[in-house]
């Protein structure tokens, strides 16, 4: 059965790009230990997609379609307005400002992380007459979407019978020779 995972409890991390991970369990240290996005009220989508082109016949109605290059869209994170948040949206700000590559990671549930690098190409103060003042942020996704996905280790003990015996209690290793 697949799982329901809500957003709610979704985290956003942010900081510069220092390069790329080794591999998942890196990466995902390496993104927790980030700045977090405090409050993001809506997150968009991360999408990828290919370019097509299909070609038609003159002759018939037949046609081909061939698949192109990669396309990421731009990602719009929402989030209520913190001036005093010197860590996720001071972060946004300055990649804006300095047009600095971020690494992003979306950390979904408990145990699965999205990242990708990406820039801010457009922030904002978002002023509506009945809600809460925001700041708006787009960024434009520059390389792949890595998802990494970790369960963490659970020891469990079984009962080992054998012959009508019971040969192992709490270990998950068995011998019988």
């Amino acid at each position: 059965m697949i799982p329901n995972i809500p957003s709610q409890g979704t985290t956003v991390y942010v900081g510069a790009y220092t390069g790329p991970y080794a591999d998942c369990p890196t990466a995902m240290t390496k993104i927790r230990a980030l700045d977090k996005v405090e409050c993001p009220q809506t997150l968009g989508d991360l999408s990828e997609s290919r370019s097509v082109n299909e070609t038609k016949c003159l002759s018939s109605n037949e046609s081909v379609k061939a698949l192109g290059a990669i396309s990421r869209q731009s990602m719009t994170i929402d989030m209520l307005l913190d001036p005093k948040n010197v860590k996720g949206q001071k972060v946004l700000r300055e990649s804006f400002k300095n047009n600095s590559e971020l690494i992003v990671g979306v950390e979904i549930g408990k145990n699965t992380i999205e990242y990708f690098t990406s820039n801010v190409s457009s922030a904002g103060t978002g002023l509506s007459p009945d809600g809460a003042v925001t700041y708006k942020v787009v960024l434009e996704i520059s390389s792949a979407i890595t998802r990494c996905h970790h369960v963490p280790a659970h020891t469990t003990t079984h009962n080992v019978v054998h012959n009508g015996k019971n040969i192992v209690h709490g270990s998950n290793n068995v011998v019988i020779g």
